[in-house]
């Protein structure tokens, strides 16, 4: 009998991979083939990342002109433009082949997403089938599709969202140790809030979801009060350059 219930057990989870696996390969052959038929890689308007992201590579630091005048700047949070100048850096400084290289990654991310979001609801609500649907309809939406091909950091946002509350909803019985989940959850929240400050609602949130979620035990508050150390020691560099320019 117990090995008929593994089977079975065995059975879904290969099921589900196979599921999510799909989701994840539809979702992203749509997001490469918007690339594709738009060619939003030859001259996209990089906004000020891209301006950043340039006087990064050219020893200037995280800078832009604004207002008429030249200088260190907080106008974008930091994560972005790092990861633009990563691809600029790598492939050529705006250059076509850079732009290509970081919408095919935000195509990945995008399509990640969408598990991402099955996982939610699944943790939520525990219907796997409704997660699916859920998948799905984000899979095909066409904002989501066509966000990959913008040089913006919704894509990456939604998916440190979506990552974020999935790690604060999990409930004290998720094989994992709380406190590596505490430590997760702390740098989901910090890139979070690297990547657009406004999210530090959605961090609050997750804090909420998260003490709600843990054992009734006497470390509680302690591991209570671990993700927000963690989320503050990686946000205070940047809170420290800031005060210091």
């Amino acid at each position: 009998m117990s090995l008929s219930c593994q089977a079975v057990r065995s059975g879904q989870q290969r099921l589900s991979l196979k599921a999510l696996g799909s989701l994840f390969v539809v979702a992203l052959g749509l997001r490469a083939g918007a690339i594709a038929y738009l060619e939003s890689y030859r001259s996209p308007y990089g906004y000020e990342h891209a301006r950043i992201a340039r006087h990064l590579i050219e020893g200037r630091g995280f800078s832009i002109r604004f207002l008429g005048s030249f200088g260190p700047t907080s106008q974008q949070a930091p994560v972005y433009p790092a990861v633009v100048a990563v691809f600029f850096r790598l492939l050529g400084v705006e250059s076509p082949r850079a732009y290509l290289a970081l919408q095919l990654v935000q195509a990945c991310v995008g399509a990640a997403s969408c598990v991402l979001l099955v996982w939610l609801v699944q943790v939520l609500l525990g219907h796997r089938r409704l997660g699916l649907l859920a998948g799905w309809l984000m899979a095909a939406d066409p904002v989501s599709v066509v966000a990959v091909t913008h040089v913006q950091a919704v894509v990456w946002i939604q998916a440190v969202v979506l990552a974020l509350l999935v790690v604060a909803c999990q409930n004290s019985q998720t094989p994992k140790s709380p406190w590596l989940r505490g430590t997760m959850l702390g740098g989901l929240c910090a890139g979070a809030v690297l990547l657009d400050p406004i999210l530090a609602l959605v961090t609050a949130v997750g804090w909420v979801a998260w003490v709600r979620n843990l054992p009734r035990e006497k470390e509680r508050w302690l591991l209570a009060a671990w993700p927000v150390g963690v989320a503050w020691a990686l946000v205070a560099p940047w809170l420290w350059r800031n005060w210091q320019v």
